[in-house]
């Protein structure tokens, strides 16, 4: 049962605390964050509520790093309203609606992420998100892979010479010299790489022991 109005862990008005080593279940949101700063979360899992992570209301420059949100409701990682310079390094967001939600939210960085079997879509930039930087993530996904809606645009799909893994690079209309982000933002990673079938999901499961999963894979 979820509470609508639970959050397994509030951080408000806060900075520099440190959420570590969690395994979060049946809330409303997993960890919460409401107008904070600086905050680390690291190592944690929010499994089976609405809302994985959330970072909303003036939340800025925290650090969401190696995390798991799978199986919520509605989004594995969410920034909602004015939320800037945070980062997301190294998470996995599987099975859920969407695997990461940004709501107007400007100056974010995701990189080393992996967005697998999401329902809808592994990532989607709203409402005037833009400015954000997204590099080195693995996509493959049951819906579509990344979407921009209307007033999310001039986001970065590669660093550099750095893109991102996806699984449908293949069929994108981009292919083969670029990878086109769904959507009427204008997004483009100039840098695709194709995500190996075998390695569908973008992790290293057991039995794909020396398949290239496009990096460090999280587990085995």
């Amino acid at each position: 049962y979820i509470d609508n109005r639970s959050y397994g862990i509030l951080i408000s008005n806060k900075s520099d605390s440190n959420i570590l080593n969690c395994n979060v279940s049946d809330f409303y949101v997993g960890i919460e964050i409401v107008t904070g700063y600086r905050n680390f979360i690291s190592s944690n899992k929010a499994m089976s509520n609405a809302y994985g992570f959330r970072g909303e209301l003036y939340s800025n420059n925290n650090d969401f790093i190696n995390n798991i949100a799978e199986a919520n409701s509605d989004y594995g990682f969410h920034l909602y309203v004015g939320s800037y310079f945070n980062t997301f390094q190294g998470n996995t967001a599987h099975g859920n609606n969407y695997g990461a939600y940004i709501t107007n939210s400007r100056h974010n960085a995701l990189f080393n992420n992996v967005f697998s079997g999401n329902l809808l879509y592994g990532l989607r930039l709203n409402d005037d998100s833009w400015n954000n930087t997204i590099y080195n993530n693995r996509f493959s996904n049951i819906g579509g892979n990344a979407i921009e809606t209307t007033g999310s645009t001039n986001n970065y799909w590669n660093l550099g010479s750095i893109g991102n893994y996806w699984s449908d690079f293949s069929i994108n209309p981009g292919y083969p010299s670029h990878y086109e982000i769904e959507g009427a933002g204008n997004g483009i990673d100039y840098y695709p790489r194709e995500l190996a079938i075998s390695c569908y999901n973008g992790v290293q499961d057991a039995g794909e022991e020396g398949v290239d999963c496009g990096g460090p894979c999280p587990f085995v």
